[in-house]
């Protein structure tokens, strides 16, 4: 199918997904000259070729209204997945919110530190002027005591009981009084503590309030994230579906056009594939909501993997419009695993669709031979690879590499998910494995090998 886009009589830009069959061979040849910028969404694409097609060859006579059209066809390049605007507004308003909280939390631990650290000063000046103010009344009663016995030392042992925070310190001229130096240390200790636990306690509170920011933030970014994956998948499942149907479309109004005439074989064939298309996308979206309710129970038995992938394998490329020479098949005989009969169609159209849409048109490989205790079946391509970021997230639920607004390839992101729950759901085991973008990608699904029983049993 070719994303086909078109000057309508007003002069506003339309699009429709076609047959490639369906153009002329001129047309088919001109789409990849470069040409100049095309206005509206085509400006983000960084890989942009454009087509124009004049419409004098009676090739397009089948076609409605297309006699005097001027057709466009462009490829992008998606690139990372990106928000779009209303996207990124919403995501710096979250932001924004998360900053306000970040320094009111701060200044408001910053006030109560401040006033803690003053108030434990406070309270430490205060209760030195208290020892301050016991020293001098214990030195007046002490003078009073002694200028009638006559005697300091005697003095003093009469008023000391009086005055526990306050020591006599004796001389020559009698002596004086000064402060008890533990309880001098004792308030020392005590402002030490007190400015300890404003220490700890607010390294406690900054640390759990900066732990609570990042849990937001996290929070917020995986908000955002499944918007961008939800977004993605309606783009994409609404571009899924809207293609076929308008190819069909197409080709029942140019049916109805030549009613004089048997209609194409083409045309049949290629009403045959949409449909094909329809039935495996409503298939996928299906499962995945069975898989959901747990409505799915895979039961894995001793079966001939060998014939089960062998046929998976030509039905798949039977539906395909395009010959099949760019698939090399390698596929040991009788090899037996204990596997889902029923999950192995789905794996094996999944994996190969994978290898076909990211294959940059150059050579697969499918490859299933016993490794071991264990059948391994290998999905190989050299088209566009993945990073070391992107293999986080292969096999998550609607996730694509690039955005669906300015897509690239088909799908909806559903194939390599539905294909890992597929394969965990009976004991067995998947993983990719690319040398980086560019360099291809390979897909490995491991299965428990089994001893042939008198009857085996092969994947419907």
């Amino acid at each position: 199918m070719r994303r086909v886009w078109f000057m309508s009589p007003k002069g506003r830009m339309r699009s429709s997904a076609w047959p490639e069959t369906w153009l002329p061979s001129s047309a088919r040849t001109r789409l990849s000259n470069p040409a100049a910028k095309l206005r509206g969404r085509a400006k983000r694409s960084r890989d942009l070729r454009i087509g124009t097609v004049g419409g004098t060859n009676s090739d397009w006579r089948e076609f409605p209204r297309t006699r005097k059209m001027n057709f466009l066809y462009f490829a992008m390049d998606a690139g990372p997945l990106r928000p779009n605007r209303t996207e990124k507004m919403q995501n710096a308003h979250t932001n924004r919110w998360i900053a306000v909280l970040a320094l009111l939390f701060v200044a408001q631990l910053s006030w109560w530190a401040l006033l803690i650290w003053r108030q434990s000063e406070e309270l430490q000046q205060a209760a030195y002027q208290g020892l301050n103010a016991e020293r001098r009344l214990a030195e007046h009663a002490w003078h009073e005591v002694a200028d009638r016995e006559q005697n300091p030392a005697l003095a003093w042992q009469s008023v000391a009981a009086r005055f526990p925070n306050i020591v006599h310190l004796p001389a020559r001229d009698g002596g004086s009084l000064q402060i008890n130096g533990q309880r001098l240390e004792a308030l020392n200790t005590s402002l030490r503590m007190r400015r300890a636990m404003v220490l700890g306690e607010g390294c406690l509170f900054f640390f759990t309030a900066a732990l609570g920011l990042w849990l937001m933030t996290r929070t917020a970014k995986q908000e955002n994230y499944l918007r961008l994956q939800h977004s993605n998948f309606l783009h994409a499942v609404t571009h899924e579906f809207r293609s076929p149907i308008q190819a069909l479309r197409l080709a029942v109004d140019t049916l109805r056009r030549r009613q004089d005439r048997p209609p194409p074989q083409d045309y049949l064939e290629s009403m045959h594939r949409d449909l094909g298309r329809l039935d495996s996308l409503v298939a996928n979206v299906l499962a995945v909501g069975r898989l959901d309710a747990q409505a799915f129970r895979a039961t894995p038995k001793a079966i001939d993997l060998s014939a089960a992938v062998h046929r998976a394998t030509d039905e798949y490329l039977r539906s395909l419009p395009e010959p099949s020479d760019w698939l090399r098949c390698q596929i040991e005989d009788r090899v037996v695993a204990e596997a889902d009969p029923a999950t192995l169609s789905p794996i094996v159209r999944n994996l190969l669709e994978n290898a076909r849409k990211y294959g940059e048109g150059q050579e697969a490989s499918l490859i299933l031979r016993r490794e071991g205790s264990h059948a391994v079946l290998r999905v190989r391509d050299r088209g566009r690879g993945f990073s070391g970021e992107d293999a986080k997230h292969l096999f998550e639920r609607f996730w694509r590499a690039g955005d669906e607004r300015i897509r690239s390839s088909p799908g909806t992101g559903l194939g390599l998910y539905l294909t890992a729950e597929l394969v965990r759901a009976q004991d067995a085991s998947i993983r990719a494995e690319s040398d980086g973008p560019g360099k291809g990608a390979e897909f490995l699904v491991s299965w428990p090998t089994a001893a042939a029983p008198a009857e085996l049993t092969i994947a419907p």
